[in-house]
C-alpha cells in the first residue's frame, strides 16, 4: 500500500488547532470495586436502623481498626446496607480504633474505643466514646487514658463505658473515673471501685451491670448493684465475654479456676454449669433471635464438636455452623432478616467480615467487584473481562463480566479460570482457559458465548489427540478466530497443529503449523499470522522429517510459514502487534535475530530491535502514545522508547487499553495510594474522541464507510479504514482543519461522482491509498504538540473507482469523521 501527502501536518497543526484546551490535561490512576471488604479487623457489629420505625431498613454496623470498605473511604466504621448490597459512610468516620457499639432507647448510636472525633470546627481531638445523630459523629465530653473495651446500656437509659484507663474530661482535664464510668444523658458520673480492669461486660435482667476481667483470679467478675461493685459468683478467672440469656441466666467465656483451661459456662443464680470445653480462646457471645447462643473466637473445637471459629448452643448441645469463618472471630451479630455476620481478621482464610445465610458462608462485599485477569475491548467499547466477580450479591470465581462506562452486568458463568478472551465481529465471546464446564456444557477449555448460550465449537476436533489446550486467541481482519497452543493428531494428515483457523462453522489448518506449542498468537493488519511459542521448525510434513527453521517465532502469510529473521535464542512468551504494524516479543530470551537483548525486542519487518533491559515477561499493552507495558513478576513496567519504569502497581495480571483513553489494569491489586483492589484503571481527562458526520453515498463494492480504527492521540497515529469500496479503487484521503460550511456536490469536481455524493471537509492534507478487497487503510502521524490537544480536525474519503482501460468510471464518498486530540 502506498501513501502521499502533498501537505505535512507538522507545518500546519499549530496553527489551524486554535480550539485547543491543553492546561488542564492529568493522567490519573482510578481505583475499582475492591475485591474483600472492610479493610483491616472488624471488633464490633450491631445492626442499627437508622430511622428508626421509617422505612429504611436496618443496617449493619462495623467498626474496628479499619481503613474503609468498597468504595467507601472513611475510618474506623462503615454500615452495609443488606438491601442494598452497598457500603454506606457514617459522617467522617472516627480515626482510630472502635471496640463497642451500643444503641440507645432515643436510637442514637453509640461507639466507644480508642479514637478521634472531628469537631464541627473541623479539628479532630481525642475521644473515648461518640454519637451518631443522623448526620455526624458527635463527641461526648469525654476523653481516657487507654481503650475502652466494653459498652452497655441498661434499662433506665443510662450508657456504661469501661476499660483499662481513666476517663477524663479532653476540656478541663479532670478525671470523671477509673475504669468504668456512667452517662445518663446528660452527664458523666464515676462508678467507682472496680478491683480489676475491665475486658467484657453484659446488663443482667435486674438492671445491674456485670464486667469481667482478665486479671483477678476467681474473682474476675463484679457487680455494679447502682451504688458500689461487689464480686460476682467466683469461678472465672479470664473473663473474656459476657452475655445475659433470655432467661436471665449469665453466660461467661473465659479461662476457669477449676482447671478446665477456655470454655463457657452458665450461671444458674446458684451455680455455674459448664456448657462446653474449648481447645481455644472465645472472645465474643452473642444470643440469636431464637433464644440459641452463640460463640465465636479462634477454637475449632468446643464440647468435642469440631467448628471453625464460631459454634452454636440451642440449649442442649453445640453444633457447627457450617464450616465457619475460620481466623479470629471477634463479633458476631445477627441480623433482622436470618443472616448471621461474623467479624474479625482473616476470617475464610483473607476477609474480615463475613455471613452466613443459612446455606453457606460468603465474604461481605460490595454489590459489584471484580477482579479482571484477561479483558478485550468490544466494537461498542465496553470492556469485557474475565475473572472473579461479585455483582448483586452472588459471587462467580470463574465469569465473564461487561463494563458499559456506567455498571457491571454478568455475561455468563464457567467452571475453571479464563487466561485469554476476544470478541468476533458478530458480537460473539470467546474464551480460552482451564475450564471444563460453560454454563453446564462439556467444553475442553474453549468455548463461545452468543449472548443466550454457550458453544464448544466442535472443540477439540476427533482426530486430536488427549490433551489438546488452547493458550491463546487472536481474530484475524476478516473476522476469523485464531487459535495458539498444544494440540496435535494422531493421523495428522490435513489436521491443524497447534495453530488453528475457525471461519465461523469449522476449523481449518493454517499452513503446516509450529511443531512445538504456541503461547502466543496475533494477526497483523494484513492478514498475515505471526506466533511465538517454544517451537523451531515449521512446515514440516506430519510424521516426517525437514521443514523450515523457525526459532520460538514464525510468520503465516496465507500460503507458507517463515522465519522472522533468525529467531530467538529461548521461548518467545507473549506477542503484541503495535500501532504501526511491528511486533512485539517477549520471553526468557537473549538474542532476537542475532541481535543481543534482554527478554523483549521489536521486529519492524525486516530486523530486531532491543527494548532495553525489560523488567516483565509479558507484553500486555500499548499505550496511545506508543509506550509499552510489560508485567512479569506481578509487576508492571513501561517503556517510553528509552527507559523502563515500574507503575505504582504490584499482583498485576491483565492490562487492556480502550480506544477511548482508559488502560484497565486487572488482578489482585495493590495500588500507591489506594486500597487492594481487583482492578484500576489509568484515565486521562483530555480525551481523543470520534464522532462521524455528513452521509456518504454509495458504490459498486458497498456503503463506503469510514471509520477510526485508532484515535488521534498526541505522539501518536490515527489509523482509518475505508469500507465497503469497489475491489478496484483508490481512495483520496482529504483531511483537513474545517468542515465544509456546506457541503459541497462532489461532481463540482469530478465528472464522474453520482448525485447525493458530497465533501463535508476542507482538505489541508491529500493521501492516495488503494483499496484491497474494497477496503482502504491510512495512517496520519499526531504530532507531540501540547498546543494541538483538543482541537479538532475532519477526515473523509473520496473514492474513484477505476477498471482496466476506460480509467475511472465512478466517484464516491464515505462519511466524514469529526476527531480530537487527546493526549495520554
Amino acid at each position: 500500500m502506498s501513501s502521499r501527502s502533498v501537505v505535512a501536518l507538522p507545518l500546519v497543526a499549530s496553527a489551524l488547532f486554535v480550539s485547543a484546551v491543553h492546561a488542564q490535561c492529568a493522567t490519573d490512576w482510578v481505583p475499582g470495586n475492591p475485591p474483600q471488604s472492610p479493610l483491616g479487623e472488624v471488633g464490633a457489629s450491631v445492626m442499627y436502623d437508622p430511622d428508626g420505625a421509617g422505612p429504611l431498613t436496618p443496617r449493619l454496623v462495623v467498626g474496628g481498626y479499619i481503613f474503609g470498605a468498597g468504595n467507601v473511604t472513611t475510618r474506623g466504621v462503615v454500615a452495609w446496607d443488606p438491601s442494598s448490597q452497598q457500603w454506606q459512610a457514617l459522617g467522617g468516620g472516627l480515626r482510630g480504633s472502635v471496640r463497642a457499639f451500643a444503641v440507645m432507647p432515643n436510637n442514637d448510636l453509640l461507639a466507644a474505643g480508642y479514637f478521634d472525633v472531628e469537631s464541627a470546627a473541623g479539628v479532630w481531638f481525642n475521644a473515648s466514646v461518640a454519637r451518631w445523630d443522623g448526620i455526624a459523629w458527635q463527641p461526648m465530653g469525654i476523653a481516657f487514658s487507654g481503650v475502652v473495651s466494653a459498652l452497655v446500656v441498661r434499662p433506665n437509659g443510662h450508657a456504661v463505658v469501661a476499660g483499662n484507663g481513666s476517663f477524663y474530661s479532653p476540656f478541663t482535664g479532670l478525671v470523671v473515673g477509673e475504669y468504668a464510668v456512667e452517662w445518663d444523658g446528660a452527664n458523666w458520673s464515676a462508678m467507682p471501685g472496680l478491683p480489676w480492669p475491665p475486658a467484657c461486660a453484659t446488663v443482667l435482667a435486674s438492671g445491674n451491670v456485670v464486667i469481667g476481667s482478665y486479671a483477678g483470679g476467681a474473682a474476675s467478675l463484679s457487680e455494679w448493684n447502682g451504688v458500689a461493685w461487689v464480686p460476682f459468683a467466683p469461678g472465672v478467672s479470664a473473663a473474656s465475654a459476657l452475655v445475659t440469656m433470655q432467661g436471665g441466666d449469665l453466660v461467661a467465656a473465659g479461662e476457669w479456676v477449676s482447671g478446665l483451661g477456655f470454655g463457657v459456662h452458665r450461671w444458674n443464680g446458684a451455680s455455674w454449669q459448664l456448657l462446653g470445653a474449648a481447645d481455644n480462646e472465645v472472645f465474643t457471645l452473642s444470643l440469636l433471635p431464637n433464644g440459641d447462643l452463640v460463640a465465636g473466637g479462634t477454637f475449632t473445637q468446643i464440647a468435642g464438636v469440631a467448628v471453625g471459629g464460631l459454634a452454636r448452643w440451642d440449649g442442649v448441645a453445640w453444633h457447627a455452623i457450617g464450616t465457619g469463618p475460620g481466623g479470629n472471630v471477634l463479633t458476631v451479630t445477627p441480623s433482622s432478616t436470618g443472616e448471621l455476620y461474623a467479624g474479625g481478621s482473616w476470617l475464610r482464610s483473607m476477609f474480615s467480615l463475613v455471613q452466613w445465610d443459612g446455606m453457606a458462608w460468603s465474604p461481605v462485599r460490595d454489590g459489584v467487584a471484580v477482579a479482571i485477569v484477561a479483558a478485550t475491548e468490544a466494537a461498542n467499547g465496553d470492556l469485557i473481562a474475565a475473572g472473579r466477580s461479585w455483582i448483586g450479591g452472588v459471587a462467580d470465581e470463574s465469569g465473564i463480566v461487561r463494563w458499559n462506562g456506567t455498571v457491571w452486568s454478568r455475561l455468563a458463568s464457567l467452571n475453571g479460570p479464563v487466561t485469554d478472551i476476544v470478541e468476533l465481529p458478530s458480537g460473539d465471546i470467546v474464551v480460552c482457559g482451564s475450564f471444563t464446564l460453560a454454563g453446564g456444557l462439556p467444553v475442553q477449555g474453549l468455548a463461545r458465548w452468543d449472548g443466550t448460550s454457550w458453544s464448544s465449537m466442535n472443540w477439540p476436533l476427533p482426530q486430536f489427540s488427549s490433551g489438546a489446550v488452547v493458550l491463546s486467541l487472536a481474530v484475524a481482519p476478516n473476522g476469523d478466530l485464531l487459535v495458539g497452543g498444544s494440540f496435535s493428531t494422531v493421523s495428522g494428515i490435513g489436521a491443524p497443529r497447534n495453530v488453528a483457523r475457525w471461519d465461523g462453522t469449522s476449523w481449518s489448518s493454517v499452513g503446516i503449523g509450529p511443531t512445538g506449542e504456541v503461547r502466543d498468537v496475533v494477526a497483523l493488519p494484513n492478514g498475515d499470522v505471526v506466533v511465538g511459542g517454544v517451537f523451531t521448525v515449521v512446515d514440516q510434513p506430519w510424521f516426517l522429517v525437514g521443514g523450515n527453521l523457525a526459532l520460538r517465532i514464525a510468520r503465516f502469510d496465507g500460503t507458507a510459514w517463515m522465519p522472522l529473521g533468525s529467531g530467538m535464542n529461548s521461548n518467545v512468551s507473549s506477542l503484541l502487534v503495535a500501532a504501526n504494524g511491528d511486533v512485539i516479543a517477549t520471553g526468557p530470551f537473549t538474542q532476537a535475530g542475532g541481535v543481543p537483548v534482554y527478554h523483549a525486542a521489536r521486529w519492524n519487518g525486516s530486523t530486531w530491535s532491543p527494548l532495553g533491559s525489560s523488567p516483565g515477561s509479558k507484553v500486555v499493552a500499548e499505550l496511545p502514545n506508543g509506550d509499552l507495558l510489560c508485567s512479569g513478576a506481578g509487576l508492571l513496567a513501561k517503556w517510553d522508547g528509552a527507559t523502563w519504569s515500574s507503575m505504582p502497581l504490584s499482583d498485576v495480571k491483565s492490562a487492556t487499553m480502550l480506544r477511548k483513553g482508559e488502560l484497565w489494569i486487572g488482578g489482585d491489586l495493590t495500588i500507591a495510594g489506594f486500597a487492594p483492589s481487583g482492578h484500576a484503571l489509568l484515565a486521562t481527562n483530555c480525551p481523543a474522541s470520534v464522532a462521524p458526520f455528513g452521509p456518504g453515498c454509495a458504490s459498486s463494492g458497498g456503503a463506503n464507510e469510514l471509520v477510526a480504527e485508532t484515535l488521534a492521540w498526541s505522539a501518536g497515529a490515527l489509523r482509518s479504514r475505508g469500507a465497503g469500496l469497489p475491489a478496484s479503487a483508490f481512495a483520496i484521503v482529504a483531511t483537513g482543519f474545517q468542515a465544509a460550511p456546506v457541503p459541497v456536490p462532489l461532481a463540482n469536481f469530478l465528472p464522474a461522482a453520482g448525485a447525493g455524493c458530497e465533501l463535508h471537509v476542507v482538505p489541508d492534507i491529500l493521501q492516495f491509498e488503494s483499496a484491497i478487497g474494497g477496503v482502504v487503510r491510512s495512517s496520519l502521524t499526531i504530532p507531540a504538540s501540547p498546543s494541538i490537544v483538543g482541537g479538532a480536525f475532519f477526515q473523509q474519503m473520496v473514492v474513484l473507482e477505476h477498471q482496466p482501460g476506460p480509467g475511472v468510471v465512478a466517484s464516491t464518498a464515505t462519511n466524514a469523521l469529526r476527531l480530537v486530540v487527546g493526549v495520554f
